[in-house]
C-alpha cells in the first residue's frame, strides 16, 4: 500500500483536478507550466512529526502547495484569485480529503502574491499553501 503521504497527495490532486477552472491541466510536481494555458501543480513540502503517542502513532503535519499559473493579461489577478478560491472551497469542503481513517484536518496557511513566472514569459503564478494533519503507525508509514 502507498504511504499515507502519497495517499494524501493523490487525494489532493483528485480534488483540484475535478473542481477548478484549471483542473483539467493539474499535475503533480509539474516541471514547467504550459505556456498560454491556465494550469496547476500540486507539490509536497515538509512532512514533520508533531507528536508521538507512546510507541503506536505518529501525528504529523504535511505541508502541501498548489501552484497556479495563468496567462498574463489585464485581468490575470482576477483569474488567479478565482482559481485560488475554487481550490480553497474544494479542499475545505472535505477537511479529511476523503481519508477519514488517518487525516485529521487540513488548514490553509496562506497565499502568495501573484508574480511573473519567469522573465520574458507571458505567465503569472501564485501559490496556495495548506497543512495536513494526519497520523500513521510508528513502524509503517502506510499504516
Amino acid at each position: 500500500m502507498a504511504s499515507r503521504t502519497e495517499q494524501i497527495m493523490a487525494a489532493l490532486l483528485t480534488i483540484v483536478s475535478g473542481t477548478t477552472t484549471a483542473g483539467a491541466n493539474a499535475e503533480r510536481d509539474r516541471d514547467a507550466p504550459k505556456d498560454g494555458v491556465n494550469c496547476l501543480s500540486v507539490e509536497q513540502g515538509d512532512d514533520e512529526p508533531v507528536e508521538i503517542q507512546g510507541n503506536i502513532l505518529v501525528h504529523k503535519l504535511l505541508n502541501v502547495s498548489v501552484v497556479v499559473w495563468v496567462k498574463k493579461n489585464n485581468t490575470y489577478s482576477t483569474e488567479i484569485n478565482k482559481i485560488i478560491n475554487e481550490i480553497y472551497v474544494a479542499v475545505m469542503a472535505d477537511r479529511e480529503l476523503g481519508l477519514p481513517d488517518f487525516v485529521g484536518d487540513i488548514l490553509p496557511t496562506g497565499v502568495s502574491k501573484p508574480e511573473p513566472y519567469e522573465a520574458g514569459t507571458t505567465l503569472m503564478k501564485a501559490v496556495i499553501n495548506f497543512e495536513v494533519m494526519y497520523q500513521h503507525s510508528l513502524t509503517d508509514m502506510s499504516a
